[in-house]
């Protein structure tokens, strides 16, 4: 856009000719209002959202005497169960808080997922920057206390709960906090804490031993959450307002009822009760009504499109019984989803986030959220807002590294195109108060294919009319027109001749009877609406539509009382035609030509300059809603809750960028001539805005900017990217030095066990494992459970030792093993450092049997057996059946379904067998049976004394920031190699990650490799810029023929940075071979230690190199500070001297 062309009709008062001063009337006094839709007139209509003591009823023919603002009654709201509280209150249309009713618009973010605290800012200025005023957070009881014993809490670093809680209501969002203990969240073990496997009781039940385990960490929270929850002192709504942002906490997750699992979730409603912690909230897992009566407040969550990203393309139906549902479950409550598909996960093989960014994007976003809107929710958390990253072994056995999660916000804190949709969506609802208190008036499916709800307030008659094609995955473009009922009786839209159209997987929400703060009284408009509201005295309407939508009509109703003065309105905008009635005032905007692009002038204002009362109506191209910003300005009297909407905030600033970018907050200067902006572009731009009109001057992050046009409407230019910031690449990986080392001595026949390794000395005497009384268990009555001996991810490493004399040598073939890792999981097998085979898990199975043969003269008397197994997480536990056990399966196991405990389901070795010669014919026909039983005998003769290596100290692992779930039983993580400030690496021989492992003639034999280098960074302009980067290794090899899939390389690699663990790459499976890394695991400013652990499981040099090298890149670069540089980025990565050089190693 040029700068000459900023602006196109406001400068001059010849431009508009002045709409009669009636049409700024003020609001005619109250009276008795009709709810009968088509016989209502209008009489002055309110949307102050205070609450107050009028009946709320749309009964046929019901009256009710409208009462501005005033406390809510005791008698006609419902607050937690066991307290005199008011700061959170209810009734059957929405929350109240602080006597305020408010429609809550959350997404979810888990900070353990950016376990960098110096950026959660920035990710929470981005959610508050869209319009959202609520927040939901998981806490992972697993990563907080890696010991049963409570001293081991930690409440530091990502675990900083009062630091998280105390930014979000700084930054101005409502918290539900959601400790679980069991979280899903799809990690390991749902987030239960993995030493609870060991318990003997059923987990998620009232069980004495569980109680006993979550106590002091449920205690631990509630003191953290009891002196930030809301609190109001009763009396004016949106004041006497103190304590923090926090206004519930969620019991447990996801979960069946039934009698244990009753009192279970009383447990912790009491638990919490007791500790002062008000107001407990359920999510069911679907529509089973668990625990309806048991909590304050129950919702149910919802994925309509499930979790299959495979075709993205493919719909499913958008659910339309969830109301009927709600009003015979719990009527008397808010409708709640506490859990709304914002996205999905995907797992390895899956197609990656790119396709789940197709399945759920701004189309699926935006008509399914409004079709719930039309079923009159009022609570909606999306999941996720912000996805995050799966680091070390947190994922459960479903997903990857990557926790993208398809979000509106990307795992590398990048806006996405479904972050304009929910933007889009949050302005609608902070605009139209109405929405938070409705009746549905009627659904009506047509003919046409259309379905069209009628809601409507009941206290202010506003109407929202939603429609969409009832079969949601319909691609049709279908023609209609509508009656709507208004203030001034039944309207038919559109009045000019035509018809409306509404094209495939949209919907359209026509609202009708909002009164704008400068008293205009927009009827309807066919437009779809961003913002309603005023600035500064001057009443706004943004709309936007398709470049094509055809005429866009906007109708506002003058007053009765002065209906029959002259008024009429002109405009000199090329595509805007003004019509004056007695009672009406009709904008026709015509977006035929309407420009498709920022070359364009996608955004046309509008202002009309009418005396006391002007009004700016502002059209946008849809996709200039992306760029589109109301900024609330942090104001109002209360000391900690200015930037809460209607209780401290009252003002915003309107702005439209003319190319990408964000405006993070605004504010002014005491006096209110200067306008601070803080935000991110990546190139020079325009920045056009409505502010007070006082403003002289403007600052963008802090700097001066020049205001290039002045007026209502002000333009001012802002800066793009440095030339230092915008030329910097980093380092090369492949320059870099590398240096590498075996990671295998464990296969050497002199290595010592006993110094090394743990041993697998437990007895059934020691477990109390369910599982472990299986028939399918046979271990010589050996627990080779990984989690009994406290390691709980990442790799496991097994050495068996066993002697077979000279005459028992010839008459074996080979071992049958069943070994347990998760689906997706792999393992390798060693006799005698002889490589005998590997095997893989899939989708459907988390464990694999296979007899691995071997040649004759390999056994010797005395033995070792190595298998090295990765582990891709414990299972997560919702179910009757372990998750990846069909149904079809259980009768494998001897266990009774009623004790099945999926998160009890072991990691490691069911069983083993010597195979005699005679069998190995009818083994090798089982090899490709992965659930098949046992089968053979072994031989009793053969002892097999174990050992096992998880990662270092296992539960006692040193490394309080990271955790005991960062690292793996590698050789190399035991020894710290992959540590910042390992120093011995010197005699180590150089060599790349693309050379491969192994040495001289074993080059590309199986085996497990360690490389490592040291990167400087030094990246410019660290507080003024954003710059992300990611790792990346070689492409995915994509699907195809059956020969271009065989090339796929079947190694396994870890990447270390910084001694995290921040990439798990499965190229044979894929997708993901980009791993973000965030800045704060990155030292920007510093040396950086990267670490790449190759795990060879096959023959040959392709599956024990990398086919290119890997690389540092660069995702995005922006001007302006993550977070606006208000949190230091500071790196805490302990390195080798903090945790091994003090220890045995």
């Amino acid at each position: 856009m040029r700068l000459a062309r900023v602006l196109r009709s406001w400068t001059a008062a010849s431009a508009v000719l002045a709409i009669a001063a009636a049409l700024s009337a003020a609001v005619v006094a109250a009276s008795p209002l009709t709810t009968t839709p088509a016989n209502t007139r209008w009489t002055g209509v309110s949307n102050n959202n205070n609450i107050h003591n009028a009946d709320a009823s749309l009964a046929n023919g019901a009256q009710h005497a409208f009462v501005w603002g005033g406390d809510a009654q005791d008698d006609a709201l419902q607050r937690p169960r066991g307290t005199d509280q008011k700061a959170v209150q209810w009734d059957k249309y929405s929350m109240v808080l602080a006597g305020k009713r408010t429609f809550l618009f959350s997404v979810e973010f888990h900070p353990w997922r950016l376990p960098v605290p110096g950026m959660w800012r920035d990710v929470l200025d981005k959610i508050k920057a869209a319009g959202f005023n609520c927040l939901s957070i998981y806490t992972h009881w697993g990563l907080m206390q890696p010991l049963p014993d409570p001293a081991s809490l930690t409440f530091d670093h990502m675990h900083d709960l009062a630091r998280f809680l105390d930014l979000a209501h700084e930054v101005g969002l409502f918290v539900i906090v959601r400790p679980g203990p069991y979280i899903n969240a799809e990690t390991t073990a749902g987030g239960l804490a993995p030493w609870t496997t060991r318990l003997n009781a059923t987990l998620r039940t009232n069980a004495t031993e569980f109680e006993q385990a979550w106590t002091p960490y449920l205690s631990a929270v509630a003191d953290i959450v009891r002196p930030r929850q809301l609190v109001w002192d009763g009396e004016v709504p949106g004041r006497g307002i103190s304590g923090g942002s926090v206004i519930g906490i969620q019991a447990d997750n996801e979960y069946h009822a039934g009698p244990t699992r009753d009192a279970y979730i009383k447990s912790l409603v009491q638990f919490y009760k007791d500790r002062g912690v008000w107001l407990v909230t359920y999510n069911d897992i679907g529509q089973q009504n668990s625990f309806v009566d048991i909590v304050d407040l129950w919702g149910l969550d919802s994925y309509p499109l499930g979790f299959d990203c495979s075709h993205p393309e493919k719909w499913q139906q958008i659910p339309d019984d969830y109301l009927a549902r709600h009003e015979r479950t719990n009527p008397n409550e808010p409708f709640i989803i506490p859990e709304w598909q914002g996205g999905s996960y995907d797992p390895f093989g899956g197609e990656g986030y790119g396709a789940c960014a197709e399945l759920t994007g701004p189309a699926f976003t935006t008509l399914a959220t409004e079709a719930m809107l039309a079923q009159r929710v009022t609570w909606l958390s999306f999941y996720m807002g912000f996805g995050g990253t799966n680091w070390g072994s947190l994922p459960a056995p479903d997903v990857y590294t990557s926790y993208d999660y398809a979000a509106p916000i990307s795992e590398s804190r990048q806006l996405t195109p479904k972050y304009g949709a929910v933007k889009a969506l949050a302005h609608l609802i902070r605009s139209f108060p109405d929405l938070a208190q409705t009746e549905r008036v009627s659904v009506d499916k047509r003919k046409n294919g259309l379905m069209v709800t009628e809601l409507r307030n009941p206290e202010t008659n506003a109407g929202f009319y939603f429609i969409r094609h009832t079969d949601a995955p319909s691609r049709e473009e279908t023609r209609y027109q509508l009656t709507i009922n208004t203030s001034q009786g039944e309207q038919t839209i559109p009045r000019a001749a035509g018809k409306l159209t509404l094209k495939g997987r949209t919907s359209q929400i026509i609202c009708t009877d909002r009164t704008l703060p400068g008293d205009h009284h927009l009827l309807y408009t066919t437009a779809s609406l961003f913002f309603a509201g005023a600035i500064d005295g001057i009443d706004i309407l943004v709309m936007y539509a398709d470049p094509d939508a055809g005429p866009l009509e906007t109708v506002f109703a003058h007053p009765p009382a002065a209906a029959g003065a002259s008024r009429r309105a002109s405009s000199k905008a090329a595509r805007i035609t003004v019509r004056s009635e007695p009672e009406q005032t009709e904008f026709v905007f015509d977006t035929q030509g309407m420009p498709d692009g920022p070359d364009g002038e996608e955004v046309t204002w509008l202002y009309f300059d009418l005396g006391s009362a002007p009004l700016l109506l502002v059209y946008a191209n849809y996709k200039a809603v992306d760029r589109l910003q109301a900024n609330i300005i942090a104001s109002g009297p209360i000391e900690g809750f200015a930037n809460f909407w209607d209780l401290g905030a009252q003002e915003t600033v309107l702005s439209h960028l003319s190319a990408p970018g964000l405006v993070r907050s605004a504010s002014y200067s005491d006096d209110g001539t200067e306008l601070r902006f803080e935000g991110q572009t990546n190139t020079s731009t325009l920045l056009k805005f409505v502010g007070r009109q006082s403003v002289k001057s403007v600052t963008w992050n802090g700097s001066p900017v020049p205001v290039l046009e002045d007026g209502p409407i002000k333009t001012v230019g802002l800066p793009g990217l440095t030339d230092a910031v915008a030329k910097w690449e980093p380092p090369s990986l492949k320059d870099l030095e590398w240096v590498y080392a075996d990671s295998l001595p464990e296969l050497q026949t002199d290595f010592p066990v006993d110094e090394y390794l743990t041993p697998a000395n437990k007895t059934a005497a020691d477990t109390t494992n369910p599982y472990f009384q299986d028939h399918l268990v046979q271990t010589q009555g050996q627990v080779l459970f990984a989690s009994e001996y406290g390691f709980h991810g990442n790799f496991i490493l097994w050495r068996g030792a066993f002697d077979v004399n000279a005459e028992r040598r010839d008459s074996f073939a080979g071992i049958e093993l069943h070994i347990e890792g998760g689906r997706f999981f792999a393992y390798s097998v060693w006799l005698n450092g002889r490589f005998l085979g590997s095997a893989f898990g899939d989708k459907a199975h988390g464990a694999v049997q296979k007899v691995f043969s071997f040649d004759q003269g390999l056994l010797a008397e005395n033995n070792s057996l190595v298998i090295v197994q990765d582990h891709t997480g414990i299972e997560m536990e919702y179910g009757d059946l372990p998750i990846g056990v069909r149904n079809d399966e259980a009768s494998l196991w001897s266990i009774s379904t009623d004790k099945y405990e999926a998160v009890k389901l072991p990691r490691g070795i069911i069983s083993y067998n010597f195979v005699p010669k005679q069998k190995q014919k009818e083994q090798k026909k089982q090899n490709e049976s992965r659930t098949s039983p046992a089968g053979v005998a072994k031989d009793d003769e053969v002892q097999v004394s174990w050992h096992l290596a998880g990662n270092y100290r296992g539960e006692h692992s040193p490394d309080r920031i990271r955790s005991n779930l960062n690292e793996g039983g590698l050789f190399a993580e035991r020894q710290g190699w992959h540590l910042p400030g390992f120093n011995g690496s010197d005699s180590w021989e150089r060599r790349a990650p693309t050379e491969g492992i192994g040495r001289g003639w074993t080059r590309g034999t199986p085996g497990i490799g360690f490389f490592r280098t040291e990167l400087a960074l030094d990246v410019p302009e660290r507080e003024t810029s954003d710059i992300s980067l990611a790792f990346v290794l070689p492409p995915i090899i994509k699907r195809g023929s059956r020969s271009e899939e065989a090339r796929r390389p079947t190694y396994r690699a870890l990447l270390y940075v910084n001694g995290w663990q921040f990439g798990k790459y499965v190229p044979a499976l894929g997708p993901q071979h980009v791993f973000p890394v965030p800045q704060g695991i990155l030292d920007y400013a510093g040396t950086n230690s990267v670490g790449l652990a190759l795990w060879a499981l096959e023959e040959g040099e392709e599956h024990g190199r990398l086919a290119e090298p890997l690389r540092l890149e660069v995702v995005a670069r922006w001007n302006g500070a993550p977070g606006a540089g208000r949190d230091a980025i500071v790196p805490n990565n302990p390195t080798w001297a903090d945790l091994r050089q003090d220890h045995a190693a």
